[in-house]
């Protein structure tokens, strides 16, 4: 497990993708999940992390969505993530005005948030 600081400040531990799988696995067979919910945050903190899951998703053939921050958002990553057959991206856009954002200090633009939702059209 990793340690690291949520936007809220807190710290917490990041589960290893083994423990993660461990437990898709379990959903998949006693289930029969067809589609995943990741509600993470920080999944996006690591781009290598995120390229592993992908990976280890793929032969699943789940659909899957995760958070995202709008300022993690690229061509590569989309693409590594449509292959993955991540079905949704989602986004937390608390405004459009950049005077708001920059109050609330989110660290993003109205720009970086209309980059992210073009690049993962």
């Amino acid at each position: 497990m990793h340690l690291l600081l949520s936007p809220s400040g807190q710290k917490f531990r990041q589960r290893s993708l083994d423990s993660v799988f461990s437990e898709i696995d379990y959903l998949v067979s006693r289930y029969g999940v067809k589609y995943l919910s990741i509600q993470d945050e920080l999944f996006c903190h690591s781009v290598e992390r995120v390229r592993e899951f992908c990976k280890r998703i793929r032969p699943y053939n789940i659909r899957w969505l995760a958070q995202f921050r709008v300022t993690d958002v690229t061509p590569e990553l989309v693409a590594m993530l449509k292959e993955a057959h991540c079905a949704t991206m989602a986004f937390g856009i608390e405004s459009a005005d950049n005077r708001v954002l920059k109050s609330m200090k989110k660290q993003i633009t109205i720009e970086q948030t209309e980059r992210a939702l073009e690049t993962g059209l």
